[in-house]
């Protein structure tokens, strides 16, 4: 029986919590082994409730064979929480989907630099122009443009990646395999050549109202930063910019026509400290120093026109916008000497030589220890966005490992 069905399976359970089904998968390291789990076996898993162990002992395949027969027949990939394709920085949110399904193209989300871009649907012509142009110039820097694919600050940020000639990523709220809102077909045909769709719901499921919220955390918890183009006071943008600071990551906004409602939860967003964007490159150079080899200032000579609402205007050069980056000289913890020292780390340590201030801090402040990523951000004093992605890097190097429940420590600690 294939792998994939006891994944789906398990993702499926309906009356099994997200959470509770992390923590078996945890516990049992694969759901073939949760699968063939009897109570006696499940009851050792503390966060499983009896009626948790219940629906887990419910072994009916059906619709999970089913779900895989339909995603062959349409084309549709499955990525898992352990596959290498999933997006590695969402693995690190409470939450974390078990299984994704996909259509388009497969994107090395470990190689990129995604980032959200959300807001209204019901948004203003300025909006529209600001979204458009935002998605053009993040994804001309080297950003990954990820969306919701809805009408609005959605469609127009990914429409505006696309004219770029990068790819874009939309999650949806329902099946990958059915075109939502239906007049987002043509998106939707264009994200299937260039991009790729998203969603944790089997092909089928229509999309729902309920479904959108829980979307969010996916937006926002794959992505480095989350940009709020417009909405206003009583948005979805703003859950996923709640969704987004629970999950340590960085919210920026657009500013917006302080006459308009639909600006006005953007702006109090600005109020509130969200640091203010008019430009790609505003966003795209907080994470330059983590994607060198993807960030890259580019004078932006694309004029989109809505109406008679005049485009954002272009980035000034280069060394001009380089000056209002501000710098902060990093206090990097000492590592105790006698642990450079020991000959096995050697080797290890010149490794680490060529890493930038963030990883150096991230490695110093783990040291020979396996420490929760809350007190690697305490120690560190770095922002909790640049630790995860700084983290989720040092990971796909093998030079960390995470352990459960958000702990890490060196890999060269785990091979004495």
């Amino acid at each position: 029986m294939s792998a994939l069905k006891y994944w789906i399976w398990l993702s499926t359970l309906e009356k099994v919590g997200l959470k509770k089904k992390l923590a078996a998968l945890r516990w049992f390291g694969e759901p073939e082994t949760v699968y063939k789990a009897d109570k006696r076996s499940l009851k050792m898993v503390e966060e499983l409730s009896a009626d948790d162990i219940i629906q887990l002992q419910k072994k009916d395949m059906t619709g999970a064979e089913e779900i895989l027969e339909q995603c062959n027949e349409k084309h549709i990939s499955v990525i898992t929480f352990q596959d290498a394709a999933y997006p590695p920085m969402l693995r690190y949110i409470d939450d974390p989907p078990l299984v994704l399904y996909t259509l388009g193209n497969l994107i090395d989300f470990a190689a990129e630099l995604p980032i959200a871009v959300v807001g209204t649907r019901k948004c203003s012509a300025y909006g529209a122009l600001s979204a458009k142009t935002m998605g053009y110039q993040i994804a001309n820097c080297g950003g990954l443009v990820v969306s919701g694919m809805a009408e609005g600050i959605d469609a127009m940020a990914q429409q505006g990646a696309l004219l770029a000639g990068k790819p874009t990523v939309a999650v949806l709220g329902g099946g990958v395999d059915i075109i939502y809102p239906k007049s987002n077909r043509n998106l939707y045909k264009d994200l299937l050549a260039k991009g790729m769709i998203i969603s944790e719901y089997p092909p089928g499921t229509a999309h729902s109202k309920t479904h959108f919220p829980v979307r969010n955390r996916i937006i926002s918890g794959m992505s480095y930063g989350v940009v709020v183009v417009e909405c206003p006071k009583r948005s979805g943008s703003l859950i996923t910019a709640r969704r987004a600071l629970d999950q340590g990551r960085d919210v920026f906004a657009v500013p917006g026509n302080i006459d308009n409602y639909v600006s006005a939860g953007s702006n109090q967003l600005i109020k509130d400290g969200a640091p203010l964007v008019t430009k790609g490159w505003d966003v795209i150079s907080e994470y330059a120093h983590l994607r060198p080899d993807r960030a890259v200032y580019k004078k932006d000579s694309l004029d989109i026109r809505i109406d008679s609402v005049r485009p954002i205007r272009e980035p000034e050069k280069a060394e001009e916008s380089n000056k209002n980056i501000e710098t902060t000289e990093l206090q990097v913890p000492v590592i105790d000497k006698k642990e450079i020292d020991k000959e096995e780390n050697r080797a290890y340590i010149q490794r680490m030589e060529g890493l930038d201030p963030d990883a150096q801090a991230v490695v110093a402040a783990i040291g020979d220890k396996t420490r929760h990523v809350d007190d690697i951000i305490d120690i560190t004093q770095l922002k909790a966005a640049r630790v995860l992605a700084t983290l989720t890097l040092l990971e796909i190097n093998g030079i960390v490992r995470q352990s459960s429940g958000k702990r890490y420590s060196l890999a060269v600690n785990e091979k004495r």
